[in-house]
């Protein structure tokens, strides 16, 4: 006989003690969310507790907290099966708290895979990079990408970022904020909220890589409601909701909104991604190398070296794409060839001489750091860049000149796959530099 948890009298199991026709791994979270979502409505329960029994046969006791309901519901997960139910309660046998929790439970079951749509907004738009001189970044018109709806901001939003080495100091940034607003269609916000969470991300990645500045979102997901007049939440459309234009953390006697020295960038949406948005949301494959790309942007300032990794783990996998049935070692079945298809994946944008040259840096960099835990960059200074006048040669610049360079190709490369973009081919170098003369590059062969 099995004992019951501490504290507990007397137990009744549900369904005849039998397992729930329910696939826990699938969809465990969403029948207790609408369990408890149906004790709300019979019993008045505003949520509940849960605790883990660590004892033999485990499980997970459930007590709902705001109602009358004094017993508990015990939920046992047998192996390969449903979970069972049942009523655990520490005083006299309730039969209406078990007729309650029967109900609940059975109802749950018949609404696994009900969904509700659910409006949200959020803010998105350029990292924020210390103002000196450059200019404001802005989409200047409204847009729609798949059922994303952007508004850009009419005026700059201004901030005061924090110096990378210095507390004491700040640079001015103004960048335009973009509002956006979407649906989602979940059993509950929560879980909406995850779905517009990768949305926005994929949708920061293909702008970045479009318009060649990083895009981040800049405040949470939120519930596209609001509080009416008698105090009651309702749906609303967003358009009431205005961007700010000033940082609510920056010192008033510091920052100035009426200063117009600063020159103003429209970046045009870029026609493949809207073109492209539903195709790219049904690939899985490019979802990630889009966002590996977006990755090895956010670490390439403080991590260049592991954003060396995301970088070439952009090109291996859309060189991957290309190849039906990648090769394999007859005897250990180890995938072989891998350098020389990463080099041939970097010759579809850059000239084939520097396919070969950057492609065998670029590897033999980024194997020394998955391997060794070799960092090329400037980690070591908290990403600080060694002093020098370009004259003698340091490790650490050249290492940062070719992970910007290895993120250009990076990018030309998804142009061409994830936005079916004419990308010529060019060289990475500038037109006085060439490539390291054979006696230099002897050791690459």
């Amino acid at each position: 006989m099995t004992a019951l948890p501490s504290g507990y009298t007397w137990a009744k199991p549900l369904n005849g003690g039998a397992p729930l026709d329910l696939d826990r791994k699938k969809n465990g979270d969403e029948w207790i969310d609408f369990v408890f979502r149906r004790l709300a409505g019979s019993s008045g329960s505003t949520g509940y507790q849960m605790v883990s029994h660590n004892t033999f046969p485990g499980g997970y006791i459930y007590q709902a907290t705001g109602t009358t309901i004094r017993t508990a519901l015990w939920v046992l997960f047998p192996v390969n099966q449903g979970p069972i139910c049942v009523v655990l309660g520490r005083e006299l046998r309730d039969e209406g708290d078990i007729e309650l929790w029967a109900d609940a439970v059975t109802h749950a079951l018949r609404q696994i895979g009900t969904v509700t749509d659910f409006g949200w907004w959020t803010i998105i738009g350029p990292t924020p990079i210390p103002y000196y001189g450059g200019a404001f970044l802005r989409l200047p018109t409204p847009v729609e990408v798949g059922t994303l709806k952007l508004d850009p901001a009419p005026v700059p939003f201004f901030e005061d970022v924090p110096s990378r080495f210095n507390i004491f100091s700040v640079g001015r940034s103004r960048s335009g904020l973009v509002k956006v607003r979407g649906t989602s269609a979940a059993y509950t916000y929560d879980v909406a909220a995850e779905d517009a969470a990768k949305r926005l991300r994929l949708l920061c990645a293909m702008l970045s890589v479009g318009l060649g500045v990083t895009w981040i979102q800049r405040c949470s997901i939120n519930p596209l409601v609001r509080i009416n007049k008698a105090g009651q939440s309702e749906p609303t459309n967003g358009d009431e909701i205005e961007l700010p234009v000033k940082s609510p953390w920056d010192r008033d006697d510091l920052t100035s909104l009426d200063d117009d020295n600063f020159g103003v960038r429209s970046l045009v949406m870029p026609a493949w991604i809207i073109s492209r948005w539903d195709a790219i949301a049904l690939d899985v494959g490019l979802q990630h190398a889009l966002i590996n790309y977006h990755e090895g942007l956010l670490m390439l300032p403080y991590h260049p070296s592991y954003a060396a990794l995301a970088f070439v783990a952009v090109v291996e996998a859309l060189g991957n794409r290309a190849v039906k049935k990648l090769p394999r070692c007859n005897q250990c079945k180890t995938i072989i060839e891998s350098g020389k298809r990463f080099r041939e994946t970097l010759a579809r944008v850059i000239p084939a001489e520097e396919a070969e040259h950057f492609g065998r840096e670029f590897y033999d960099r980024r194997s020394r750091t998955a391997h060794e835990g070799i960092l090329h960059g400037a980690e070591q200074m908290f990403g600080r860049l060694p002093y020098g006048l370009g004259i003698s040669e340091d490790p650490i610049r050249d290492f940062d000149s070719l992970a910007h360079n290895l993120s250009a190709v990076a990018r030309r490369l998804l142009l061409l796959e994830a936005g079916q973009v004419d990308v010529p081919k060019s060289s990475l170098l500038l037109p006085f530099l060439g490539l390291p003369s054979s006696a230099d590059s002897s050791s690459l062969s």
